[in-house]
């Protein structure tokens, strides 16, 4: 995976979830085999934990293990994540020229420091299709069970299904010297009404709020959103209200 980097180039995010025991939790981490100072990053109770992690300079690859010990020291419980980087995680959303309709013989060569985290929740090297609809753990992009569906139910062949993510991604690490990470969130055809932040109350039943609990997984720290969105919304009852409904949206993820 990658952890968002702050102004001095260090990561600082939290990071949540589920356990059995209780104690304190503390931060092990390794780069290329040398081992870091632990640190400890939180606490665990009743079948939760959360944890700061916090000071991995920008870069990697980490192997980041976090422990709850007891009031003696001894560990209770641990879990491992390895080849983590630090760099730079973006938001990638709008329509269907994000999701992905290039040409796949298009498509760019992967990088290893160019991460996707797909829409089944799963982090890897980023290559297209970054969007696979078909898993992912949010029922707005597989199901449309909330209000506002798209347009239309784009069924794109497997020979397109490249999208800019990838390019991004490479362009700013060449940019940067940073690594790259590229979160899904994109669907065809969908429209401003769609993406309405109002409806994240109803989380994974909106774009919204799909969005918003990817964001929250990876530590509730980007850079940015990518935007790739606006045919949909080209009509003469809806293209006169885009730029309130934009200003309005971008407000509301900055918040």
């Amino acid at each position: 995976m990658v952890l968002q980097r702050n102004g001095r180039n260090l990561c600082d995010v939290i990071v949540e979830g589920t356990c059995n025991a209780s104690g304190t939790v503390w931060v092990r981490s390794e780069l290329r085999g040398r081992a870091l100072r632990p640190v400890k990053a939180g606490r665990a109770a009743a079948g939760k934990f959360r944890a700061r992690v916090k000071g991995l300079a920008a870069g990697g690859p980490y192997d980041v293990t976090l422990e709850i010990r007891g009031r003696d020291g001894s560990i209770l419980e641990m879990a491992k994540a390895r080849n983590v980087l630090v760099g730079d995680l973006w938001l990638l959303g709008g329509q269907s020229n994000m999701q992905g309709v290039g040409h796949s013989c298009d498509a760019e060569k992967s990088h290893p420091m160019v991460r996707a985290f797909y829409m089944n929740d799963e982090w890897a090297v980023a290559h297209d299709p970054i969007h696979n609809l078909s898993e992912a753990v949010d029922t707005v992009h597989n199901g449309w069970p909330g209000p506002h569906k798209p347009r239309r139910r784009l069924h794109v062949p497997t020979s397109r299904c490249v999208g800019p993510g990838v390019s991004f991604g490479k362009a700013m690490l060449e940019a940067t010297g940073v690594p790259q990470g590229l979160i899904a969130c994109a669907h065809g055809g969908t429209t401003m009404k769609a993406w309405d932040p109002q409806l994240k109350k109803l989380g994974s039943k909106s774009l919204y709020g799909a969005m918003m609990r990817r964001f929250k997984k990876n530590g509730a720290r980007v850079a940015g959103l990518v935007w790739y969105q606006g045919c949909s919304d080209a009509e003469p009852a809806t293209a006169g209200a885009y730029r309130r409904n934009m200003v309005n949206f971008v407000k509301a993820l900055r918040r």
